[in-house]
């Protein structure tokens, strides 16, 4: 979970790119989620069996599925505020207004296409 955030921060402070680690996180996202078996038979529509099963009622602690979704979903939060992650320090207007559409384009793609470049892998 911290090696993404410090991805995070490389690739964007180092590097200005914003799109590339967010391809990597979503890609541990997915991964989690097939760990977590989170496409399991469990119904979506019980809300109660759900909130048992997550933990987030009975005090368990998150699994990476939620963890790495929480931290991309506030990675993308940020970039589309024109902040750093996870600093909060604001982007340069130009980085800014440049990144939007990019996180955007990645987020609506209809597939999802993998990085080539994967950490641990």
């Amino acid at each position: 979970n911290d090696m993404y955030s410090a991805l995070l921060h490389v690739y964007a402070a180092g590097l200005n790119d914003f799109i590339t680690p967010l391809e990597i996180l979503l890609e541990g996202v997915f991964d989690a989620a097939e760990e977590c078996d989170v496409y399991g038979d469990e119904p979506y529509d019980q809300p109660e069996a759900t909130a048992a099963s997550s933990g987030a009622h009975s005090g368990a602690q998150p699994n990476a599925f939620q963890r790495l979704g929480y931290k991309a979903l506030l990675y993308v939060r940020y970039s589309l505020a024109g902040k750093r992650f996870p600093q909060g320090t604001a982007l340069p207007e130009d980085t800014a207004r440049a990144l939007r559409p990019e996180m955007l384009r990645l987020l609506l793609r209809s597939r999802h296409v993998p990085p080539e470049v994967i950490p641990g892998g």
